[in-house]
């Protein structure tokens, strides 16, 4: 089985494919089957799907979650599997940990996407769902992990599956992971991240669409997809015109190798 070693100790990965490497963040509890769609894209790119410490098939974090830590984590994974620059996707939190690479590892990222991202939870409405999150991982994990599995799909099969890797989370380590996306903020810090950048959002999410202003006062080269009809699960409920986006972005930008293009 493929695990690599962190700043945190062993965690379970999948690769398949290719090419360009193109990695994904997954949101709290979730783990790396929550992207089981994206998997498709390895026809065109190397695509990579840890699952985070504490989370899926990998032991717990040692100590207090934080960014920075998870951070290092896709650092220390890139490192193991030897590539110097690779595509980073974050779904919803796992966002903020995309971002953090973004900006502390310009280097290392070549091109930067997010899926219901945001730079900071500056809404009482996201602070909500966050604080929401960490009570019910405390008290109803279990009906937690069901109802995130059922709202992300209506596939009897893929639901199961979701809900049952995220039973195999750590609940200190899932609840800790929405504090700490809870307090992250980096919208001071989102003019140094230089790489083309893709916000993918749901047209019902009003709660998440709010942050888009920022990320255009902010980011200098962007390209920007809305999704009619769906709130924030665009990996799952929309994945197909997800992976088209997503690869048709990537497929530009390796044609080009210049930013200007990308600018909407």
């Amino acid at each position: 089985m493929p695990y690599a070693e962190t700043i945190s100790g062993r965690i379970y990965y999948e690769e398949h494919g290719r090419g360009q490497p193109l990695v994904f963040i997954h949101p709290p509890g979730m783990g790396r089957v929550v992207f089981q769609k994206q998997i498709s894209l390895s026809s065109q790119f190397r695509v990579i799907l840890p699952d985070l410490s504490g989370h899926g098939d990998s032991p717990a974090v040692r100590g207090a979650v934080t960014i920075e830590k998870y951070r290092r984590e896709i650092l220390n994974l890139l490192d193991e599997l030897s590539i110097s620059k690779a595509i980073i996707c974050g779904y919803s939190a796992g966002g903020t940990i995309a971002q953090s690479l973004a900006i502390q590892h310009p280097a290392r990222v070549k091109a930067l996407i997010l899926s219901g991202g945001y730079p900071s939870t500056e809404n009482i409405g996201l602070r909500m769902e966050h604080e929401i999150g960490e009570h019910l991982v405390n008290h109803f994990r279990r009906p937690l992990a069901k109802g995130l599995a059922a709202a992300h799909t209506k596939e009897k099969n893929f639901r199961r599956e979701l809900a049952a890797h995220m039973h195999k989370a750590d609940a200190r380590v899932w609840r800790e992971y929405y504090h700490a996306a809870q307090h992250y903020d980096c919208r001071k810090a989102l003019v140094a991240i230089t790489c083309p950048v893709l916000l993918l959002y749901g047209a019902k999410s009003d709660v998440i669409n709010k942050h888009l202003r920022i990320y255009k006062k902010s980011l200098k080269y962007k390209q920007i997809g809305i999704f009619k009809d769906v709130n924030h699960q665009l990996p799952t409920k929309k994945w197909n015109e997800f992976n088209q986006m997503i690869a048709g972005f990537l497929t530009q930008y390796q044609k080009t190798e210049t930013n200007d293009i990308l600018i909407h």
